[in-house]
């Protein structure tokens, strides 16, 4: 428990944070990431089947000013670990997947990932421009996962959309060689802005498709808007990303690419023969 930042132990009645790190230890060990994830999902927020003292759900941080422990004493006392994972898993495996399908977990960048080919759907969402810190938002659960937490950097502060696009481009090329024709890219992307001006994170990632020689084998079908109420909001303040939109990219069959080339070519003829 020394080797414990206070930070973390702030969150924590001591023997419920004691008995949580000895689970969090032999998950490891055994290499139970369904369990280990169990753990992660009751490890913060003010429900009495969760870990720790009063806090957010979302980004950590304790609701003390909310609950006072000398008002809500039952909410700083110590929470058995294992009655409330029991009830974790029963919740998760109440609804359970419709069918048993083979499955693959690849830890790696997605820059540098070894693409399997013939892949009907890509279903991503990208990094949000650096609206989110996602190492801070995320600090107590990563801490649990690794007992410290990674020094890698997000998007840099400065020219975050051009490095953004960069990115998308470079990324979503590799990607959309994998994919079949009649195949598709759904990719979740949430609003940003910069100095008080507004960024369309749709716009950018669309035009990467329109001028990417790779990406324009693929035509947006689909846009939905989707509007992030504010309990689901991870700033206090209820800043950052305040809608999401979901593109959905269709790659084109090679019979239809080859009958809108015709059709290009046509196009060119025709106007050719006009201002001749």
């Amino acid at each position: 428990m020394r080797q414990v930042p206070q930070w973390v132990r702030r969150f924590f009645h001591p023997e419920t944070l004691r008995h949580a790190l000895a689970l969090r230890d032999e998950l490891v060990s055994h290499e139970d990431w369904f369990l280990l994830a169990c753990l992660l999902g009751i490890l913060h927020h003010q429900r009495p089947g969760f870990l720790s003292y009063p806090s957010s759900h979302l980004v950590p941080y304790l609701r003390n000013r909310l609950f006072p422990e000398e008002q809500f004493p039952e909410m700083y006392q110590e929470r058995d670990v294992l009655s409330r994972m029991e009830a974790k898993i029963r919740r998760a495996f109440r609804r359970p997947p419709p069918r048993r399908a083979r499955s693959s977990v690849a830890l790696c960048d997605s820059r540098k990932a070894r693409v399997p080919k013939g892949l009907k759907a890509i279903i991503a969402s990208p990094p949000y421009m650096n609206e989110l810190d996602y190492v801070r938002d995320n600090r107590l659960r990563l801490w649990f996962l690794e007992r410290r937490l990674p020094e890698e950097r997000d998007i840099p502060k400065s020219n975050p959309e051009g490095l953004f696009r960069d990115l998308m481009t470079s990324t979503l090329a590799r990607l959309a060689a994998a994919v079949v024709p009649e195949g598709a890219i759904i990719l979740i992307v949430g609003d940003a802005s910069r100095g008080g001006r507004a960024i369309d994170t749709a716009q950018v990632v669309t035009s990467v498709f329109q001028k990417s020689p790779v990406l324009n084998a693929f035509s947006l079908v689909r846009v939905i808007n989707d509007l992030i109420p504010d309990v689901r909001r991870s700033r206090r303040d209820l800043s950052g990303t305040k809608s999401e939109t979901i593109l959905v990219f269709r790659r084109q069959s090679l019979r239809r690419l080859q009958v809108d080339q015709k059709k290009i070519a046509s196009a060119a003829r025709i106007s050719l023969m006009e201002n001749s």
